[in-house]
């Protein structure tokens, strides 16, 4: 991939980015990347923003390998969610890793891909939206009503509560992140899912 920009030396950092990310990560059994953001293990919550990278440098086949990490160890539940390392205290990764592998399709265009992963993929959507339904509420207490009202008690967000990074074990500055990646996921995976 290039980049035309005026200045060579801008234009030289892009391919130098690709060689810098590539040279940090590992490649498992098989042969094909996996993609972390060292030393740590993969983390949905930062891994997606690298395999999005990658797909934008055009690195789609080193990015969808780092995808198929998700894919294989999504949880029986349908969460695309690693039970291991540092993911076990990130599970916010669950609902960022889709909106990337949507993305990926929308850059390759690979059908065949988009084929063999679709039921994972609607699987993962599957389980963000039975998330969201355990937080749907017809109606609210008057207590409630009243809280949001003076502005003394809110909504925990679209999701209910995960554990979504450092030093916040129960998700709560992070309400509104988790709400936008999974809306983002859903909606992303309902535009491609139509190919």
């Amino acid at each position: 991939v290039t980049v035309d920009v005026p200045c060579r030396h801008l234009a030289g950092l892009w391919e130098i980015g690709t060689w810098q990310i590539l040279k940090l990560i590992s490649r498992d059994h098989q042969c094909r990347y996996r993609i972390a953001d060292p030393p740590f293990d993969p983390l949905g919550c930062e891994t997606d923003r690298i395999i999005w990278a990658l797909d934008h440098l055009g690195m789609h086949r080193v990015a969808r390998d780092g995808l198929s990490l998700w894919l294989e160890n999504q949880q029986a539940d349908g969460a695309p969610l690693l039970t291991w390392g540092a993911e076990k205290s990130h599970q916010i990764g669950g609902l960022n890793i889709l909106w990337v592998m949507s993305e990926h399709y929308r850059l390759t265009g690979d059908k065949d891909w988009l084929r063999q992963e679709l039921p994972r993929l609607k699987r993962g959507a599957e389980w963000i939206l039975g998330r969201r339904r355990t937080t749907m509420k017809e109606t609210l207490s008057q207590a409630e009503k009243d809280g949001i009202k003076a502005g003394t008690w809110s909504p925990s967000g679209l999701q209910p509560k995960i554990t979504c990074g450092d030093g916040d074990p129960t998700g709560s500055r992070y309400y509104y992140l988790c709400d936008a990646f999974a809306y983002q996921s859903v909606k992303l995976l309902a535009d491609i899912a139509g190919d």
